[in-house]
């Protein structure tokens, strides 16, 4: 997880402002790492610190967030992206209510990263991130079968 500190030093290195509401999106983020939050959840989590905020703030923000690779999302809701994954970031996705559930380190990731980085390098291709889902169903939708 990138802290505030390092966060403002990415958009400085980008030329991009360390405004207050990129930063206080950014901490709503990191306050909620372990959620994947829709851009409404956040601007209502924004909304207790600002109300002068609006919704179009929240999508510039995170697609400029998104851009640099701070954040990522996944069925329109979105995450920070964090360090301490090893590049790899895999969910599991229910078709039904789209819930996503991520999925903490596997004993395997660094086998798969170091595979999927030699076939980047013979292929002249910069790897950003690793993401996979697994689409099915979660078990309150298994059971509404």
């Amino acid at each position: 997880m990138k802290d505030l500190k390092e966060f403002e030093e990415i958009l400085k290195r980008n030329d991009l402002k360390p405004t207050t509401q990129r930063k206080l999106i950014y901490e709503i983020l990191l306050e909620n790492e372990h959620e994947h939050l829709e851009a409404k959840e956040i601007l209502n989590l924004v909304k207790k610190i600002d109300k002068n905020i609006g919704i179009a703030t929240i999508y510039r923000t995170l697609d400029v967030f998104m851009e640099l690779g701070l954040v990522s999302s996944i069925q329109d809701k979105y995450e920070i992206n964090s360090k301490d994954k090893d590049g790899i970031n895999p969910h599991f996705i229910c078709d039904k209510c789209g819930k996503v559930v991520f999925v903490e380190r596997l004993d395997y990731q660094s086998s798969i990263k170091d595979k999927l980085e030699q076939i980047a390098t013979d292929n002249n291709f910069q790897m950003k991130n690793i993401t996979f889902h697994v689409n099915g169903l979660c078990n309150n939708c298994q059971g509404e079968l």
